[in-house]
């Protein structure tokens, strides 16, 4: 079982090359970024981006998220 791990910023260049390591590690990984700059991530069966502000967290599904990188 792999875990789900939520990436807050994750479409910058930090969080890019972060995500990339996540999934090359075989974590599930959730982006939550307003992707101002765009969003550079290859389509990964493993990785959900969602366009939108942290501060909407209520938003977005978490449940079985296992850590949060901030």
């Amino acid at each position: 079982m792999n875990q789900k791990i939520l990436v807050t910023g994750g479409s910058g260049y930090v969080g890019t090359q972060l995500i990339k390591k996540l999934l090359k590690e075989n974590y599930s990984v959730i982006n939550v970024d307003l992707n101002l700059f765009n969003n550079f991530h290859l389509k990964h069966k493993n990785l959900i981006n969602i366009k939108s502000d942290i501060l909407d967290i209520k938003k977005i599904n978490i449940k079985g998220v296992f850590a949060c990188i901030h």
